[in-house]
């Protein structure tokens, strides 16, 4: 056959040379692969040529090389066009997903903001007693003399020097301080788990025994309000470790009332 292509890469003049790279051994067969994909592939091929070559010879073998160079040819054609289709269809998928969690990302990051800003904002307040709560509680004077109220109070945990949220968010706003200027007096409350019994697993049931004094945070005095029991723990229990009944909250908030009712300053 005459010269077909001559692209300043590669003449073909013979289909012999395709049926040659077909025909080799099995331990050439990957290097042989590589030469069919590489003559199969390559710009300097005139395939339109070829195939009007090959549709006026009636030779066998030569149509055949050229089925197999077509099928070779469709394959890398096919192989491409899927492994785009799915890298684009991937790049696509994940795009989308993105567009729609974004406002949802952010709406739900808006939502948890305020949501959560009222108890960021209560545990701002509790935290800037911290400071004053050590200092007025760093030594005491016992009297038996009960103070008068003329302001707010302040309820803290005399065993973690913190203040007792429960105990601070249960006052009423008219005794609930909002700043360490406003507090006149502290309500001092120090809690002793007791052993009332033991569990089957041998760990141990704790009842709540709280002092409770009332404390000037100028003078340092202390004033004993009495000792305050609270309920005896669950009779079982599933999970492991000890097991404590509630403090008697109730009990602790209705006794100071009662002093505030009948001690309270007219100014």
């Amino acid at each position: 056959m005459s010269e077909i292509c001559v692209d300043n890469k590669k003449v073909v003049s013979n289909l012999s040379e395709i049926s040659s790279s077909l025909n080799v051994s099995d331990e050439n067969s990957q290097d042989s692969t590589a030469s069919l994909n590489d003559w199969v592939n390559t710009d300097a091929i005139c395939f339109a040529h070829l195939e009007n070559e090959v549709d006026g010879d009636d030779n066998f073998s030569k149509k055949k090389d050229w089925l197999i160079i077509k099928f070779i040819k469709a394959i890398n054609t096919w192989s491409f066009a899927i492994t785009f289709g799915l890298a684009s269809g991937l790049v696509i998928g994940i795009y989308q997903t993105l567009v729609r969690l974004v406002p949802l990302i952010l709406i739900g990051g808006v939502i948890f903001w305020f949501a959560t800003s009222d108890s960021r904002e209560k545990n701002k307040v509790i935290n800037s007693f911290d400071g004053f709560v050590e200092n007025s509680i760093r030594s005491r004077i016992d009297v038996s003399t009960l103070p008068v109220v003329a302001g707010r109070v302040l309820p803290v945990d005399l065993s973690e020097s913190k203040v007792d949220k429960n105990i601070y968010f249960a006052l009423s706003d008219e005794l609930r301080p909002k700043t360490v200027e406003e507090v006149s007096l502290i309500l001092g409350i120090n809690c002793q788990g007791q052993v009332i019994g033991t569990y089957t697993d041998g760990r141990k049931g704790l009842q709540q025994h709280c002092d409770v004094h009332l404390i000037n945070p100028k003078t340092l005095e202390w004033t004993f309000l009495g000792e305050f029991v609270g309920s005896e723990p669950p009779e079982t229990k599933k999970d492991s470790g000890d097991k404590s009944g509630s403090r008697s909250t109730r009990e602790i908030l209705n006794k100071f009332n009662s002093i505030i009712s009948s001690r309270i300053s007219s100014n």
